[in-house]
């Protein structure tokens, strides 16, 4: 039984951590969801945040038609296909980083954040919200400065096993992977 499917059954280990991996575009975020999905890893525990991209002759917009959001625009059926494998999703301007769109868990760390007005040091709201879920301060700078430069995260927390079977499928497809014990 893998670490994951423990997880499922109820069994969860007592270490927790939290696995941040960066990836340069979307496709890599697709397949490395595309591989945990097909390991049966709990998605529930997987987050994913990006910039939202603009330009000036394109249209974009996020919305609801009842069920979850949706997403019209460059990269509308990336983010609409994450929205639906993912329980969470969320539109935020958030100063210094700018349209951030999110799927999964830190769409709540998030909004506790803003909630409770948690601030660390010269980290954004999603800064703080992610090192109060167990990434070090000192590596959420490079989180930020990715997502400044249009780069995606996809972030999983739960169980140090399960973030060790992880890393093993999501390293492959090209991303920058670091694993953060609680």
């Amino acid at each position: 039984m893998t670490p994951a499917q423990r997880l499922d059954s109820g069994h969860p280990s007592a270490a927790r951590g939290t696995l941040v991996a960066v990836h340069r575009g979307h496709l890599g975020v697709e397949k490395a969801l595309d591989e945990l999905a097909r390991s049966h890893f709990a998605l529930r525990l997987v987050s994913v945040v990006g910039a939202d991209y603009h330009t000036q002759s394109n249209v974009y917009g996020y919305y609801s038609a009842g069920r979850r959001f949706e997403a019209w625009g460059s990269f509308g059926a990336f983010w609409s296909g994450v929205w639906a494998a993912l329980t969470g999703e969320g539109f935020f301007f958030i100063p210094h980083l700018g349209p951030l769109l999110m799927a999964g868990p830190v769409v709540g760390w998030l909004v506790e954040a803003l909630e409770t007005g948690a601030m660390v040091h010269d980290l954004s709201p999603l800064g703080a919200a992610l090192v109060a879920n167990g990434v070090p301060e000192d590596g959420m700078h490079q989180f930020e400065v990715a997502l400044r430069g249009n780069e995606f995260l996809l972030i999983v927390s739960g169980p140090l096993p399960a973030m060790e079977e992880a890393r093993a499928l999501v390293e492959p497809t090209g991303a920058r992977v670091s694993v953060y014990p609680a």
